[in-house]
C-alpha cells in the first residue's frame, strides 16, 4: 500500500535509482533544501515528478535549530495528454525538467557529481 511506503520507498520504485542513489538525493533535498525535477514512467504512462523538502516554519526569531523539516512532498504531473501531441518528446521532457530545475535545484545529469 502507498500508505506504508517510505518517501525512500517511493523514491526508489517511481525512479531507477538504488536505495544508497535514493537516500543521497534526500539527503540533499533535507540539507540543502533544493528541488529536484525528473521525468518519470509508471504504468506506460508519463509524469514529471517534483521532489522538494517541505519546510517547518520557525515561530520564533531565536530558534536554535538551523531547520526543520517537516516531511517530503512528491508531486506527480501527468505529461500524457501534451506528449501525445509532440513529435520528440524526449526534447519536450528534457527542457521541461532544465526549466523547472533552474535556481540552484539539481538536474537529473548532475546526480552522479554528489
Amino acid at each position: 500500500s502507498i500508505f506504508d511506503m517510505s518517501a525512500l520507498d517511493l523514491l526508489c520504485r517511481c525512479t531507477e535509482m538504488d536505495s544508497e542513489q535514493a537516500k543521497g538525493k534526500l539527503r540533499y533535498l533535507t540539507l540543502k533544501r533544493g528541488k529536484i525535477v525528473l521525468p518519470v514512467y509508471l504504468d506506460n504512462r508519463t509524469y514529471l515528478l517534483s521532489i522538494r523538502a517541505l519546510l517547518k516554519q520557525s515561530t520564533s526569531l531565536n530558534a536554535s535549530t538551523r531547520f526543520e523539516t517537516s516531511g517530503v512532498l512528491f508531486e506527480f504531473i501527468d505529461l500524457g495528454e501534451q506528449l501525445s501531441q509532440l513529435d520528440d518528446k524526449e526534447a519536450f521532457l528534457t527542457h521541461l525538467s532544465e526549466q523547472l530545475a533552474v535556481n540552484e535545484q539539481l538536474l537529473p545529469e548532475e546526480w552522479d557529481d554528489e
